[in-house]
């Protein structure tokens, strides 16, 4: 398996983590989540993840909000949990070469638009029918936001560091 192959991976485990969560399973959530975490840590190391605890303990700390308006309250200890565990995929996986990022993030910046705009467009009577609860606007756009945010935010800062290297090659 290659490291784009992971990476996929990954990020699946993540998601399904997050599923399990919304539909109220706890404790699967939470295997789910921190295997993910375990993995990311298993194919990259745990120097990187000592190395970035602070930036990684730093963004989890920014997404308390989002978790506190994400209609998930009675979850909320898992939903931490999950937050944490995404941010050590995220931050840990942005290292990696962009070889091994560049399919599943391209799969990721087409998602997140598409559930951003289902979270905002779909009636609540369709929610409770596909999730089997429902969740108030505002809580599904949150959890959206919650899945997608911080592997979305560790590739726009990776990005923005090619490009200000690139653009001290150039100088």
């Amino acid at each position: 398996m290659n490291y784009g192959n992971k990476f996929m991976m990954n990020e699946g485990i993540l998601l399904l983590s997050y599923a399990y969560a919304v539909n109220g399973y706890s404790a699967a959530a939470a295997v789910f989540g921190i295997s993910s975490a375990l993995l990311a840590i298993l194919w990259h190391s745990t120097g990187r993840l000592l190395n970035n605890f602070r930036r990684i303990c730093c963004v989890t700390a920014a997404q308390l909000p989002f978790i506190l308006f994400s209609g998930l309250t009675g979850q909320i200890g898992t939903i931490v949990l999950l937050a944490f565990c995404n941010t050590i995929v995220s931050i840990l996986w942005m290292e990696s070469s962009m070889k091994a990022i560049s399919e599943t993030m391209r799969i990721l910046m087409t998602a997140f638009p598409v559930f951003l705009f289902l979270a905002i467009a779909l009636p609540l009577g369709v929610e409770q029918f596909l999730i089997g609860r429902s969740m108030e606007q505002a809580a599904s756009l949150m959890l959206v936001l919650l899945i997608f945010g911080p592997v979305l935010w560790a590739y726009a800062v990776r990005m923005r560091q090619k490009l200000q290297a690139m653009d001290r090659q150039v100088l």
